[in-house]
């Protein structure tokens, strides 16, 4: 691979030091900024008030629950278990009879 022409790597270098200040002025007021759905616009708004819009946007769908604790060790618990069966018995074939909720 060539090696960037001296304008190029200037550029690149002014590029990034303008990303970094805006980088830095978006985190000092506490801005995020994010992509809209379509079209590829930008949109700059308070941390807080992307919180409210994703608050809001639970309670309008209803499609997210909110667990009241982690489900991870009960998971690794029952994978651990099934694991340890299948390796008690290699030589045996198992056929699924029908679907199991984690």
């Amino acid at each position: 691979m060539a090696p960037l022409p001296f304008i190029e790597h200037v550029r690149a270098q002014r590029d990034l030091q303008t990303m970094k200040l805006i980088r830095r002025k978006l985190k000092k007021n506490q801005l995020l900024l994010r992509e809209t759905d379509k079209g590829g616009n930008l949109y700059v708004a308070h941390v807080n008030e992307f919180e409210e819009k994703a608050i809001e946007y639970r309670m309008k769908t209803g499609a997210y629950e909110e667990l009241s604790s982690s489900p991870i060790e009960e998971i690794l618990s029952k994978v651990t278990r099934l694991l340890n069966d299948l390796h008690a018995k290699p030589n045996q074939i198992y056929t699924r009879t029908k679907t199991q909720k984690a």
